[in-house]
């Protein structure tokens, strides 16, 4: 979603193609710490350390991908992940180097609720921001920066979850049982798996006229993974 409003056309196709996102901000992230062993074919086994444990590229690359889209900041990602003030300056810049539009989208959401003190997302919904005096910039700036650049993107997703739970809820031999953020539980019988998945894949992954069309990419989709296991 945050691809698509910023109109971050690499990110896109990445995803289109059926590749990994987390895998090319995983490069990123060993670009910026001059890793040199670390290639797109080992990001899932080779390690760097984050938040006191070794943890494998692809998922540092992910959690740093999602922290940087909602616009976290170079000392609190050195606070949060554990590493020096330095190296986080080094990533985080690297990171918007190389995702430029989605950078140059954080700050026109941060400019348009200090012009206008609100941010509405395609779907109309609405939060008001307040603003306070900066004496150092010498003018009012956001209370909550982070606020305001998760606010498009996470309650968009939740407007679409919103949009689909009565379908969702009403699947034949199905029973909603959890919504977690973007995930849906069902219980089901299994002999009632055969019809129920491509349903459930037909209510998930309908287009969003509210996000727009692109040439590229035509409608705006969601594709999604449905797992299945005993409970």
């Amino acid at each position: 979603v945050l691809a698509w409003l910023a109109q971050e056309d690499d990110k896109l196709r990445i995803w289109a193609e059926g590749g990994d996102v987390y895998v090319e901000s995983a490069m990123v992230l060993a670009g910026a710490l001059k890793r040199r062993d670390v290639t797109p074919a080992n990001v899932r086994t080779t390690t760097v350390m984050m938040e006191g444990t070794q943890q494998s590229f692809r998922q540092a690359g992910k959690k740093l991908d999602l922290a940087l889209g909602y616009g976290m900041g170079a000392v609190k990602m050195a606070r949060l992940y554990g590493m020096p003030l330095v190296a986080s300056r080094a990533i985080r810049a690297a990171w918007h180097e190389r995702w430029a539009r989605i950078s140059a989208y954080q700050t026109r959401t941060v400019d348009d609720a200090e012009r206008d003190r609100v941010l509405v997302n395609p779907f109309g919904r609405r939060l008001a921001f307040h603003l306070e005096w900066d004496k150092t910039l010498g003018r009012m700036r956001l209370m909550d920066r982070e606020k305001a650049l998760a606010f498009p993107a996470q309650s968009s997703v939740g407007c679409m979850i919103q949009a689909v739970l009565p379908e969702a809820d009403a699947v034949p031999d199905a029973r909603l049982i959890a919504t977690v953020h973007d995930s849906l539980l069902w219980e089901v019988e299994e002999g009632a798996l055969a019809s129920t998945i491509p349903l459930i894949k037909r209510i998930m992954e309908r287009a969003w006229v509210q996000m727009g069309r692109r040439a590229e990419f035509g409608e705006f989709k969601v594709p999604i993974k449905v797992s299945v296991g005993r409970n």
